[in-house]
């Protein structure tokens, strides 16, 4: 159960890695001056809590449950991030 566990915020951490890699790109291109489409800032708000859900279907003690706190914590992180950015790409 443990492994099984481990698997799947294994994989909730290599997904959300990988959209911080987009909002950082996105972040970028705000910051440069270029404005995006309010979708980007919605499909990875909407991806990342759909990570966010995956961590709490998660059962977890000890150590475990320590990872999936980091994990969700960065997803928060992220999130608000991105609503800041939104709300810059909006005043540009």
């Amino acid at each position: 159960m443990r492994n099984q566990e481990e698997a799947k915020i294994d994989r909730v951490s290599d997904e959300v890695g990988r959209l911080s890699n987009k909002v950082v790109a996105l972040e970028g291109n705000v910051k440069g001056g270029i404005r995006a489409e309010d979708k980007k800032f919605v499909v990875l708000i909407e991806l990342l809590m759909i990570q966010m859900l995956k961590l709490d279907e998660i059962e977890a003690k000890g150590e475990l449950k320590v990872r999936r706190k980091r994990e969700v914590c960065r997803i928060q992180s992220i999130l608000e991030s991105l609503d800041e950015m939104r709300a810059r790409n909006r005043g540009t």
